[in-house]
């Protein structure tokens, strides 16, 4: 799946670097909003109370809402909310064996500083940036059988960091289409209930994110 997302940014960018010179766009003081689509892929993650067991991310779509202001050719600010449903899994690293925990929920509320290379048509940046987490946890209806009755999972929401790069091709004065990669760090603190109490652990939410998406210029 990632290698075909990659492959498919890839064969994007290609068409577009072949398909003509472009007007370019003066992006002084401007604004804009668009869509992104992106694969995100967060790094599987070892308990430090339990080495002998790791949570496995499956690769999600992440769906985004952006705004942005170029404050001028060299330097804008994005604002991005997302949504995406991540599957967890829970691997005995011993024998191999794999318990499906269920989906975590994020919704991501970003803010970008983004440099920009001064091109007309083609601006290729670098972007750090932060971002707020809404987290939540569903677990699994198998699982939720086996558990003692009243056992409740939570997951807290989170704050974390951004670090990336990309290219903004602008096809005229308005319109734009965005390739890039981001690597987020992100860490969030879950709380297990049951009838003896409340325990507490955290996860980290490390990982990476390709996208592909357009803007509007204002």
């Amino acid at each position: 799946m990632k290698k075909t997302c990659l492959l498919s940014l890839v064969a994007v960018l290609a068409i577009v670097m072949v398909a003509g010179p472009a007007f370019g766009a003066d992006r002084d003081n401007r604004f804009a909003l668009g869509g992104r689509i992106s694969y995100l892929l967060l790094t599987d993650y070892t308990d430090k109370n339990n080495a002998n067991f790791e949570t496995e991310f499956g690769g999600a779509a992440l769906f985004e809402i952006d705004g942005a202001w170029y404050l001028n050719n060299m330097f804008s600010l994005e604002m991005g909310l997302g949504y995406a449903k991540i599957s967890v899994d829970d691997k005995n690293k011993t024998t191999g064996a794999k318990i499906s925990v269920g989906d975590i929920t994020q919704i991501p509320l970003t803010l970008t500083g983004r440099l920009h290379y001064p091109g007309e048509s083609f601006a290729p940046y670098i972007g750090f940036g932060c971002g707020y987490y809404f987290n939540s946890i569903s677990l699994d209806n198998a699982l939720q059988a086996v558990l003692p009755a009243g056992t409740s999972v939570d997951i807290d929401n989170s704050f974390g960091w951004n670090l990336g790069a990309g290219i903004e091709y602008f096809f005229d004065d308005n319109w734009a289409l965005n390739v890039d990669y981001k690597y987020v760090w992100n860490e969030a603190d879950v709380k297990t209930t049951t009838a003896a109490g409340t325990a507490k652990d955290k996860v980290e939410m490390n990982g990476s994110v390709i996208g592909l998406g357009f803007k509007y210029l204002f």
